[in-house]
């Protein structure tokens, strides 16, 4: 059972989502025209050893996708909340940066990649600034005021594609690498001036604040973080994966894809955490069983309309955003097989929003992610090393389909809810006549 005010806030969350995702694949449209081959190869291998960078943001703000709703009628306490969700963050940023400095030392000067070292501290800079985006982003949606950040993402987003045409002027990497951190100082002050105009929030430090991030990270944050971690890492280590058994051949094509194929990951992602919410607002069991019954039909239709839209409209797709100075074929080899993965999760994600909610996110680390990461992870590794970058796409949907296949074994068993066979609900019915109406 949708209400209103959830389906429009989710609606505005995937736009402004998309609106994100959309804006860095026309930024790396413009990187593919303007610049050569070997700066795209860079700009790959960077975007996959971020991935190392990503396991240090914990996301401990993700917690109010649950306990949103018994905070924010306190004002104290919820000032007192995001207080200790700032100092977390704080901290997290002070060993992002170490981290980043080790990497760079001990891996990335070895790789002899040219201008791979500042690029990789400008993605780091640029990442950070983004963390701290979704870290304000959470808050807002938690709140049920997505409309007004989609808007002000939509200005900053312009804005970012607006600066890129520096390289119209300067195409080099070098101009690449000085807007990313530019946009990245700009984003930070953009966020933190709207965030605190529209809370009035005011800083807390007590201590409480440090109960606060203990009893976060033991009970959700960080087992939160090591369960997406593993998805975002099946997602997008392959290129490094690649290029560490000497498979480099293809990356270029290969990154491409991914960068298409990530835009299909939007949708059931966010319907995941908007039924998070959805479920945080509900205590007695039979409107939760409504509520998840009816998230996993819309995803379900929304899931496979966008893959059939790209088996219909893929190679039109990728010719339009990346011309046909790519291996077209190639690309799009790697774009059908990818995006049939994320299919696959995509069926999944629902059932992720679940087990947040009323299951023991330990134990799906234990017997769900941590089992699909070892076997994803030794089958990319071997897929990748005998047969390149065809190889690891394949691999890239044997991990899926283990994952999913884990998940709905974990959930039936630990979360106790049943699927209900019905199409369409007499409350989804009256809904779907009031939505139209509107």
């Amino acid at each position: 059972m949708l209400g209103r005010k959830l389906v429009s806030n989710t609606v505005f969350a995937v736009v402004d989502q998309l609106i994100s995702k959309i804006g860095t694949t026309l930024a790396f449209i413009v990187l593919v025209r303007l610049l050569p081959q070997s700066d795209i190869a860079s700009v790959g291998v960077a975007t996959s050893y971020l991935v190392l960078i990503a396991y240090l943001d914990v996301g401990l703000i993700r917690i109010l996708l649950r306990d949103y709703t018994k905070i924010h009628n306190l004002e104290s306490g919820r000032d007192t909340h995001f207080s200790a969700y700032l100092v977390f963050w704080l901290i997290q940023m002070g060993v992002i940066c170490s981290v980043a400095a080790a990497l760079q030392f001990f891996v990335l000067q070895r790789l002899h990649v040219p201008g791979l070292s500042l690029l990789y501290w400008a993605l780091t800079i640029d990442f950070m600034a983004l963390v701290l985006q979704d870290w304000i982003k959470t808050i807002f949606f938690a709140d049920l005021q997505q409309s007004l950040v989609t808007v002000l993402s939509f200005v900053l987003t312009v804005a970012r594609l607006c600066a890129l045409g520096l390289l119209l002027l300067w195409p080099s990497l070098d101009t690449y690498i000085w807007i990313l951190i530019g946009a990245a100082a700009v984003s930070a002050v953009y966020w933190i001036s709207i965030f605190l105009a529209k809370f009035r929030f005011r800083f807390q430090m007590q201590k409480r604040v440090w109960r606060i991030i203990g009893d976060g990270l033991s009970s959700y944050g960080i087992w939160d973080h090591f369960n997406r971690m593993v998805i975002d890492t099946l997602f997008s280590i392959d290129v490094a994966i690649l290029s560490l058994v000497g498979q480099t051949a293809n990356i270029a094509s290969y990154s491409i894809a991914l960068r298409l194929t990530s835009l299909l990951m939007l949708v059931p992602r966010q319907l995941s955490a908007s039924m998070q919410v959805a479920l945080s607002k509900y205590a007695d069991v039979p409107m939760r069983m409504k509520v998840i019954n009816s998230y996993l039909k819309v995803n379900l239709v929304l899931s496979v309309a966008q893959w059939l839209f790209i088996l219909i409209a893929g190679r039109r797709l990728v010719v339009l955003l990346f011309g046909d100075n790519i291996d077209i074929e190639q690309v799009l080899h790697f774009v059908n097989l990818i995006s049939f993965a994320v299919l696959v999760f995509g069926l999944g994600c629902p059932l992720i929003g679940i087990i947040n909610n009323m299951g023991n996110l330990r134990r799906a680390f234990t017997q769900v992610f941590l089992p699909t990461f070892l076997i994803g992870i030794a089958g990319y590794f071997y897929a990748g090393s005998t047969w390149g970058a065809g190889g690891i796409a394949y691999a890239h949907v044997g991990a899926y389909v283990l994952m999913v296949a884990l998940l709905a074994l974990f959930a039936v068993r630990n979360s106790r809810f049943r699927i209900q066979w019905q199409l369409v609900t007499p409350e989804e019915a009256d809904f779907l006549r009031r939505l139209v109406k509107r």
